[in-house]
């Protein structure tokens, strides 16, 4: 394990993110969207089924809408990530960016985040997902032979799984500090976190229990789903700086000028956007 102070890394994650609304501004994108897709899907296509003919509307339909939303959020949130890493980057150089101009930069490296993200889900998630399927298909067929097999991929997958889910975790900043291809960002993500992999593993455990009380604000406002709300605001960025910061460490950037956060470094722009 590396000698990178995962506690100072948080402190100086939290210390941007709210001293610097455009942080956040930039995980508004995602938010809008999954917002803004649910309207028109619900106006366009779901309520005139439901109203005109309620049978028409099966379960591949239900699967077709949920894939549609899924995909759009996710490209956002690949937009919002990689704004985030070039925000940050920028900053520990002594710049200042905005939040809409470092939507703006991230632009030119969406394609390969997206293309590392679709690598990296098949090559990591593929063995775990194929188990997945066997359950679920053993079970609706009430082949329990099958769903066992299933099962019994999941055990075996389930470490390499995370294993690899954490050698692969630093492939956004990679791709959007280093401008490097889908191919190479994973390649240098995996070469970086050589050695780091328990570091990463409680970096990503502290934000999940960071994550927990949003979560459970859901359960005490369901109708309003006030957890996501935060949980995307807030702990996006900060697990977005923070994944920025490991992998500046990691990489041997150097800042610029002294990075002392103090107030007048990170500043908040009048507009953020």
């Amino acid at each position: 394990m590396s000698d990178v102070d995962i506690g100072n890394i948080l402190k100086k994650s939290f210390h941007m993110v709210f001293h610097d609304i455009g942080y956040i501004a930039t995980y508004s994108v995602p938010l809008i969207g999954m917002l803004l897709t649910l309207l028109l899907m619900d106006f366009l296509w779901i309520n005139p089924i439901l109203i005109t003919n309620p049978s028409a509307f099966d379960l591949s339909d239900f699967i077709l809408a949920v894939g549609i939303y899924t995909l759009i959020v996710l490209i956002l949130s690949i937009l919002s990530s990689i704004a985030v890493a070039i925000k940050v980057d920028r900053e520990k150089r002594g710049t200042h960016i905005s939040a809409s101009n470092a939507l703006r930069e991230a632009m030119s490296h969406i394609l390969s985040a997206i293309g590392a993200t679709i690598i990296s889900g098949i090559v990591v998630a593929g063995p775990l997902l194929s188990g997945v399927i066997l359950i679920f298909y053993g079970l609706i067929s009430e082949n329990f032979v099958l769903a066992g097999m299933g099962a019994l991929i999941m055990v075996i997958t389930i470490i390499p799984f995370i294993y690899a889910l954490l050698r692969l975790s630093l492939y956004i900043p990679a791709c959007a500090l280093d401008n490097l291809s889908a191919i190479e960002c994973l390649k240098k993500s995996w070469h970086v976190t050589k050695g780091n992999v328990i570091l990463l593993f409680v970096t990503f455990l502290i934000i999940s229990v960071i994550a927990i009380p949003f979560s459970l604000l859901n359960n005490v406002f369901p109708q309003y789903q006030i957890g996501s709300l935060l949980t995307t605001l807030i702990v996006g960025p900060i697990s977005g700086v923070t994944i920025t910061l490991i992998y500046r460490d990691l990489t041997g950037k150097t800042e610029e000028k002294p990075s002392d956060f103090t107030s007048t470094s990170f500043e908040t722009e009048h507009n953020p956007f």
